[in-house]
């Protein structure tokens, strides 16, 4: 990739795809499928719908990593269905050796695919995620201003 090339994609939000490798068009994808609004949703109800087992600490129910598989292969699923659509013949399983390649790189430009994936395919990383929502159930917060005198 030439560095001209390079500063393009650092500087802005609309990327020519026709340019970018088969493995950077993939992570392009990926990253804009993780932070749409429509990924988020499924994410917050899935956790919403099975984080009450899950605690910070102390030992699991059995049943916890059968929901870590459902949350992978959910995840998986929704992935692998965007990058189908863009890119022909794509396996969830090229990326692997990419992410291990990646796991502490800093490449900035993918650094939040790298985070996330790193994290669905981590056991530990998984349960945080179910614990910080199962400690954040019921809970709501409300926003209030005060008007501040002009001086």
């Amino acid at each position: 990739m030439t560095e001209e090339y390079t500063d393009e994609i650092l500087c802005s939000n609309e990327i020519d795809k026709s340019k970018l490798s088969r493995i950077d068009l993939i992570l392009s994808i990926l990253q804009e499928t993780l932070q749409s609004e429509e990924f988020r949703d499924i994410q917050d109800d899935f956790a919403d719908q099975n984080c009450e087992l899950f605690t910070d600490d102390g030992d699991l129910p059995p049943q916890c990593m059968k929901i870590y598989n459902s949350y992978v292969a959910l995840i998986e699923e929704k992935l692998v269905k965007k990058v189908e659509e863009n890119v022909p013949n794509f396996e969830f399983e090229e990326l692997l050796p990419v992410l291990k390649q990646n796991k502490n790189s800093d490449d900035f430009r993918f650094a939040d695919v790298f985070e996330f994936l790193n994290a669905a395919l981590d056991f530990n990383e998984f349960r945080s995620l179910m614990a910080s929502y199962n400690n954040g159930r019921g809970m709501s917060f409300e926003v209030t201003t005060t008007k501040l005198p002009d001086f």
